[in-house]
């Protein structure tokens, strides 16, 4: 899932604004997948494997967040993008 126009995700600021960036869930869940993108450098490229160990640790900590994420605000009817 891509984050949505206007959205400061993973360093990159994207253009245009359509999303309620206001909600603390969805910075959350954008943030996360910013991590996650910036970590998988450490898998593909570490020499050190405690700190391979730990990105891999990170990744899957923050993706079960992200879905616990999507899950709330599920519960809450309403989704990560607005229409």
């Amino acid at each position: 899932m891509q984050p949505p126009a206007g959205v400061w995700a993973g360093g990159v600021l994207v253009a245009g604004l359509d999303f309620a960036f206001h909600d603390p869930f969805v910075i959350g869940h954008f943030h996360h997948q910013g991590g996650i993108a910036m970590t998988h450098d450490q898998i593909d490229n570490g020499g050190y494997q405690p700190l391979v160990d730990l990105a891999q640790q990170i990744i899957d900590i923050q993706t079960a967040e992200m879905h616990e994420i999507e899950q709330l605000l599920d519960a809450k009817g309403e989704s990560l993008l607005t229409e």
